[in-house]
This record gives structure tokens, C-alpha cells and sequence, in this order.
């Protein structure tokens, strides 16, 4: 089964200081262990957005394979 949850991270930057965002990773979960299979760092500034974007992910069953294009889809990249 694959799950994909949102991951925070906190980033800094010269200009902007120490902010935070929320990057997405699929794991493969197992019987007895989770892996990590892509994840893909600073996609959204909100917790909120990413969680959503993992619940949809996750209730369309979505590919790990297609994780790319549906983010640039959401994001209207």
C-alpha cells in the first residue's frame, strides 16, 4: 500500500531568514517496516494545503510515478 503523507521542513535563506514549508513523500507501507520512496521538498507554505494534497493523493490512490506532474498540475506550474 502507499501513503503519502506532508513533511515539514525548515528552511533559511539569506534574504528571507528561517521560514517554513511542507514538502510531500509517498511511502510504501509494509507489514512489518515503512519506506520511503520519493518525496519532494518545499511544495507548500501552508500544513493545511499539504494535507490536503496527501489526503487527495492518497484517496485517489495515486502512482508515486505521477507525484510530480500532479503537484505542478496543483500548483499551476
Amino acid at each position: 500500500m502507499i501513503q503519502y503523507r506532508p513533511v515539514k521542513e525548515i528552511h533559511y535563506h539569506e534574504e528571507l531568514g528561517q521560514y517554513t514549508t511542507f514538502g510531500i513523500c509517498a511511502y510504501r507501507i509494509g507489514p512489518s517496516e515503512t519506506e520511503a520512496l520519493v518525496r519532494v521538498s518545499d511544495v507548500f507554505l501552508s500544513a493545511h494545503d499539504a494535507e490536503c494534497f496527501a489526503d487527495r493523493c492518497n484517496r485517489l490512490a495515486l502512482d508515486p510515478i505521477h507525484l510530480m506532474d500532479v503537484i505542478a498540475d496543483t500548483l499551476g506550474v
